[in-house]
């Protein structure tokens, strides 16, 4: 999400490149955030490598 917020802050837009970039990877951080907590408590299904052996 940082590549992506750096590329969306590079466009001109009415927040200016700061603001853009931080809400981007502050988006990413907490998506990241969820997804790790839903696949610790059994809500995503989290794959296992050793059992493709």
């Amino acid at each position: 999400m940082a590549l992506f917020g750096v590329l969306i802050a590079s466009a001109p837009n009415r927040f200016g490149f700061w603001p853009t970039l931080t809400l981007c990877i502050g988006r990413g951080a907490g998506y990241g955030l969820i997804c790790q907590y839903l696949a610790r408590h059994g809500y995503l299904p989290v794959y296992d490598l050793e059992s493709e052996r």
